[in-house]
């Protein structure tokens, strides 16, 4: 068998998994033997599957639990923290990583094709890389986090602001959104004096996780509502839901 014919047989990704019988598994093992280019394959595949071990390896900044302790917001007031991240935020970068692993069992353990095996695993590294990109921005050391204002109407709505001025990205949490009929949708708006409110993102929710939204430089704040499924051109301030000031 060639090299070509072992990669794309899945023999690999089954030796990994300890999906073999003790036949198979020597039979891999002579080809790693032959062809010593495959044990960089077999790193790569193991490397997916210890997404959790990869994870969960890396111990948080010395001090940093006792920071957000103490500098965790009174309710429903407005504030910005440089430098510092609420305790809830990691355990929602906790809940995407359990999602994310979550997947990975079901993938490697249910579906049994020899085909989809690899493109999962080919997937699951792409999405992997997806969120801990999306992580590295979010606590960044220049970022600035402001704690939204929710409105007597919507007192349960929690939102979250995250800009970074120097990479002119924004990044939005709003946990405890009141439920919206099917042709509705959340829409953010920049305030800025004098200008009429300017339409941002459309969103359905962002419980579990943030949403990257458009930048708008030296806005005053950010507002969200409830508008018809597809945004409006000027906010309905009845459904006026949380206002982030800068």
């Amino acid at each position: 068998m060639s090299i070509k014919d072992i990669r794309e047989s899945g023999l690999l990704e089954l030796y990994v998994l300890g999906d073999l019988s003790a036949v198979e598994n020597k039979t891999v093992e002579n080809y790693l033997l032959e062809f010593p280019e495959l044990n960089g394959d077999i790193d790569e595949i193991r490397s997916g599957l210890e997404l959790y071990d990869k994870v969960h390896a890396t111990d948080p900044p010395a001090g940093i639990i006792e920071s957000i302790l103490a500098t965790a917001p009174p309710p429903r007031t407005t504030r910005v923290v440089k430098n510092k991240i609420p305790a809830y935020m990691y355990g929602l970068l906790g809940l995407l990583t359990a999602l994310l692993i979550a997947g990975i069992f079901y993938h490697f353990h249910v579906v049994s094709e020899k085909d989809q095996l690899i493109v999962e695993c080919e997937r699951l590294r792409n999405d992997s890389q997806s969120s801990n990109d999306l992580y590295a921005s979010i606590l960044d050391g220049d970022n600035q986090m402001v704690i939204g204002q929710s409105t007597d109407k919507f007192s349960s709505a929690e939102t979250v602001l995250i800009l970074n001025e120097q990479e002119q990205r924004a990044f939005i949490n709003a946990r405890s959104l009141p439920s919206i009929n099917a042709n509705q949708q959340f829409q953010l708006w920049s305030l800025k004096g004098g200008l009429d409110p300017r339409p941002l993102d459309v969103f359905d929710g962002v419980d579990a996780t943030f949403l990257e939204v458009e930048f708008v430089p030296a806005t005053d704040a950010y507002a969200i509502t409830i508008e018809p499924r597809g945004g409006s051109t000027t906010p309905n301030l009845d459904d006026l839901i949380t206002v982030v000031t800068l």
